[in-house]
C-alpha cells in the first residue's frame, strides 16, 4: 500500500527530466553555423524591438488609446479664471486711433451676467474681470452654468459701447467728440476677437490653450451680435504605470457661433447707449466625454512579446534546417561505419543539397550513378536507424549465439556474468556482533587462486544455501575462464578518428 502511495505521488511530480543520449561523444544536440547566426538575429532583434518600445514608452512617443462620445447634459456648469477672450484693433494704414487708450476712451468694455435672460445692475468697469494691455483687451474669471435648481442659470455679456465720462470711474477718460468721428471715419475699422479654448497635450499630459481668431468689422450705425455656445468636454486621464492612476478634466474644448447684425436701438433700450459689437457666452446643451488611456508597461511587454513571437516563427524553419542536415548527416555516419572509405569521397553539394560533383581518390565519378547508390544506401541507412529494425537485429544475433551454444542455461548465467571491480584493501576490524548471527565459511577456488567468503544465513536451509553456493562458483568460474578485465568495457567502443 505505501508503494502504490509513493507511486501515485511519483505521477505527479512536475519537474521529471528526460535523459538524452549524446549523438556523438562531444554532444547532446546538433548545432549548425546557420542557426547560429539565425538565432543572434531573430533574438537580436527580438531584443531590439523590446529596447525600442521602452524608449519610445519613456519618451512618451506611444499614442495613447481615445474613446470621445456626446450626450445631452441636464446641467453643466464652468469657471474660467484665465483668459477666455481677448479683443484689439486689427491694424491698417489709415487706423491709427486707439479706441482703448485709457486716456482717451472711444469704446468701452462691459462685462455683464445674464441672469435667467435679464441684465442685473453691475459694476461698469469690473477690474478683475477686464484688463487693458496697450492695444488689448483681455477677458477672465467668468462663470458660467445652467440647470442646477438651486441656482440661476448664467450666461455672460461682453459689450463694447461708446464712452460716456458719468459711467467710467478715474482714472479713465473718454474721448472728445473729435476723435471719436475720427476714429469712425477711418476707412477699415475692425477688431480681432480672439476665443480661448483647450485641449488636452498627450504629449505632455496638461492641458493646453488653443486660440481661434475671427475679424469683425465695426460701424457707427448698426451693432453686432454674436451668440457663442462653448461645448464642455470632462476628460478621464489614466497615466498609470501598472495600476490605474486617474485624473479629471473640465474644460471648453471647441464652441460653435451664430451672429447678425442688428440696428442700434435694440441695445440702446436695453443698455441705455450705443453698443457696437455685442458677445454672448453660454454653454452648450451637448457634452463630450473623454476617456485616455495612457499605454502600462503590461501592454508594452505583450506587444513586445507579440513582434518577438512573429519573429522567431522564422526559427522554425531553421529548427527545419538542422533537422534535415542531422538526418543527412546520421545516415552519413552509419554508411561511414559499413564503408570506411566513404568518408575519402569529396561530395560537392548545392545550397539545397543536390549532389553536384563527387571525387573518390582524385578520380571524378559518374554523377547518376552515383546518386542512385548513393539513395539505395541511404535508404539502407534510414532502415537501420528505426526502433524496430534494431530490436531486429539484436533478435537475430540472439539467436544465432544461441544457436552457436546449444544451451539456454549459458544465457540465463550471463546475466550475471561481468567484469570485476578492482579490489582496494582497506584494513579494518569486522565486529561479530554486527553479523547478526551469519557465519563465514572459507571456499578454495577452482583455479586455486584466491579464497572466497560465502555468507550462510544460520536459519536457512543447508541444501540451498549449497545449491546458492555452486551456482555463484560456476559464475565466478565463467568470468576467471573469460578473463574479463576493464579492456572489455571499451573494445567495442567507436574510436575517436572515426568518430570524427
Amino acid at each position: 500500500m505505501f508503494n502504490q502511495f509513493l507511486n501515485y505521488i511519483r505521477k505527479v511530480d512536475q519537474f521529471g527530466v528526460v535523459f538524452q543520449p549524446k549523438i556523438k561523444y562531444c554532444t547532446n544536440e546538433y548545432k549548425t553555423t546557420v542557426g547560429g547566426i539565425m538565432s543572434i538575429i531573430l533574438y537580436g532583434l527580438s531584443l531590439g524591438y523590446l529596447i525600442y518600445s521602452f524608449v519610445q514608452y519613456g519618451q512618451g512617443s506611444i499614442l495613447p488609446k481615445i474613446t470621445t462620445i456626446q450626450a445631452k447634459a441636464d446641467q453643466q456648469s464652468i469657471s474660467f479664471e484665465n483668459e477666455i477672450m481677448s479683443f484689439k484693433l486689427r491694424p491698417g494704414q489709415d487706423n491709427q486711433i486707439n479706441p482703448f487708450d485709457p486716456t482717451a476712451l472711444i469704446l468701452v468694455p462691459l462685462v455683464l451676467p445674464f441672469l435667467n435672460s435679464e441684465i442685473p445692475d453691475s459694476q461698469y468697469l469690473n477690474s478683475e474681470q477686464i484688463q487693458f494691455q496697450g492695444n488689448t483687451i483681455s477677458v477672465k474669471n467668468l462663470k458660467l452654468y445652467y440647470g442646477n435648481p438651486q441656482e440661476d442659470e448664467m450666461e455672460q455679456i461682453i459689450a463694447f459701447v461708446g464712452c460716456k465720462q458719468e459711467q467710467i470711474p478715474p482714472p479713465f477718460v473718454c474721448a472728445n467728440d473729435t476723435l471719436k468721428n475720427k476714429f469712425f471715419t477711418q476707412s477699415s475699422n475692425a477688431m480681432i476677437a480672439t476665443t480661448q479654448v483647450n485641449q488636452f497635450n498627450t504629449d505632455k499630459r496638461s492641458l493646453e490653450q488653443v486660440g481661434k481668431e475671427q475679424v469683425l468689422a465695426i460701424v457707427d450705425d448698426s451693432t453686432y451680435f454674436q451668440t457663442t455656445n462653448l461645448n464642455i468636454q470632462e476628460s478621464s486621464v489614466d497615466t498609470g504605470f501598472l495600476l490605474e492612476s486617474t485624473q479629471q478634466f473640465v474644460y471648453a474644448t471647441d464652441y460653435y457661433l451664430t451672429s447678425q447684425q442688428i440696428n442700434q436701438q435694440y441695445f440702446r433700450n436695453t443698455f441705455y447707449y450705443d453698443a457696437y459689437l455685442v458677445f454672448q457666452l453660454r454653454i452648450g446643451k451637448l457634452k463630450y466625454y473623454q476617456t485616455i488611456q495612457y499605454p502600462k508597461i503590461s501592454e508594452i511587454l505583450a506587444d513586445a512579446g507579440s513582434i518577438a513571437s512573429t519573429i522567431l516563427l522564422l526559427s522554425y524553419f531553421v529548427i527545419l534546417c538542422n533537422q534535415t542536415l542531422l538526418e543527412s548527416q546520421s545516415l552519413d555516419d552509419i554508411i561511414s561505419i559499413y564503408y570506411p572509405s566513404y568518408k575519402e569521397l569529396q561530395i560537392k553539394k548545392t545550397f539545397y543539397g543536390q549532389i553536384q560533383e563527387v571525387i573518390y581518390k582524385g578520380k571524378k565519378q559518374d554523377l547518376e550513378q552515383f546518386k542512385l547508390y548513393h539513395k539505395e544506401l541511404k535508404d539502407k541507412a534510414e532502415k537501420k536507424l528505426t526502433i524496430l529494425n534494431q530490436v531486429y537485429e539484436i533478435s537475430r544475433l540472439q539467436f544465432l549465439v544461441q544457436n552457436i551454444l546449444k544451451s539456454k542455461e549459458q544465457f540465463r548465467l550471463s546475466h550475471k556474468i561481468g567484469i570485476k571491480l578492482k579490489q582496494f584493501d582497506i584494513s579494518k576490524q569486522i565486529n561479530e556482533e554486527n553479523l547478526n548471527g551469519n557465519q563465514i565459511i572459507p571456499q578454495s577456488n577452482l583455479n586455486n587462486s584466491v579464497s572466497k567468503l560465502v555468507i550462510i544465513d544460520s536459519q536457512s536451509d543447508s541444501l540451498q544455501n549449497l545449491q546458492k553456493q555452486q551456482q555463484q562458483n560456476t559464475i565466478e568460474e565463467s568470468n576467471d575462464e573469460n578473463q574479463l578485465n576493464d579492456e572489455d568495457f571499451e573494445i567495442l567502443i567507436q574510436p575517436q578518428e572515426l568518430e570524427e
